[in-house]
């Protein structure tokens, strides 16, 4: 089954005693960086644990790379890498080890690729697992996910716990990923300026419910941080978010920005994702 898409979601449910996760569609496009950011327990780590049936679900129709888990688990489970911030592999184990043991049940495990970036990124075949840096230790469970070429990387905080060096050698990895045609993403961090340098799209989830989806490009011209002197334009004032005074007048998220570009006494400047975060969140 081809589609455009390498997941889609519709009507979601997974319900807890003080939670509930209630999607109603959500779909990634092929060949693109998915950003998913929200404040803790926002509800990140159970969509994507119920994408993978790693959970339950109440409700819901999943498609990974237009295929259903309950048909066809073994072929997705070889078409996907997925890395959050637990390292799973075993500490007294080595990448030569895993690469000889793991690798073989995957259907397309590439072994020239898989040294190339081990010897790219600086991890010793032989050094065990135990040594490994938190930085080394993402890398490599990203590495091996693309050593298997797969199609859909889902990463769950992959880089909560890196220092800014091991970050930004995990990011120019993925960045070399997305070169390839057809390799997609599903980003889910806290981390927002990860996603700044890299995402195409952008999706906030926040008690559960998708607040927007919207690629990054629209999403920073549309959202814009106004500093307003003197009073709020009355027509305006219902796309605004985070209202606060400051010493120089207003200050809010305004959702629709291009259409107050030309009004008087209004200065605009463009909201990272991090100010989009903020801002929506303050009611």
């Amino acid at each position: 089954m081809n589609s455009e898409y390498a997941c889609t979601i519709h009507d979601l449910r997974v319900i807890y005693d003080h939670f509930r996760l209630m999607i109603h569609d959500f779909n990634i496009p092929k060949g693109y960086v998915m950003g998913l950011v929200g404040k803790n327990g926002a509800g990140k780590s159970t969509l994507i644990r119920s994408m993978l049936e790693i959970i339950p679900r109440n409700t819901g129709d999943i498609n990974i790379l237009g295929l259903n888990f309950k048909d066809n688990a073994m072929e997705i489970k070889n078409r996907i890498g997925y890395v959050n911030d637990t390292f799973v592999f075993p500490p007294d184990a080595n990448a030569r080890k895993i690469g000889k043991q793991i690798g073989q049940f995957y259907n397309h495990f590439d072994e020239a690729l898989y040294r190339q970036l081990l010897l790219k990124h600086d991890i010793d075949l032989n050094q065990s697992f135990k040594h490994f840096s938190k930085g080394m230790c993402a890398k490599y469970s990203i590495i091996f996910a693309i050593a298997h070429h797969a199609d859909f990387l889902i990463l769950d905080e992959p880089t909560a716990n890196l220092d800014p060096v091991a970050r930004r050698e995990v990011l120019d990895l993925l960045y070399d990923l997305m070169q390839e045609e057809d390799k997609t993403i599903l980003f889910s961090t806290h981390i927002t300026s990860d996603l700044d340098q890299i995402a195409d799209y952008i999706t906030l989830i926040q008690d559960g419910k998708i607040e927007f989806t919207l690629s990054k490009d629209d999403l920073q011209n549309m959202h814009q941080i106004v500093t307003i002197e003197g009073e709020i334009p009355s027509d305006m004032k219902p796309h605004l978010m985070g209202i606060k005074s400051t010493y120089e007048g207003t200050t809010a998220l305004c959702t629709k920005a291009n259409e107050y570009k030309n009004t008087d006494k209004i200065r605009f400047r463009k909201a990272s994702i991090e100010d989009l975060m903020v801002y929506w969140n303050i009611r």
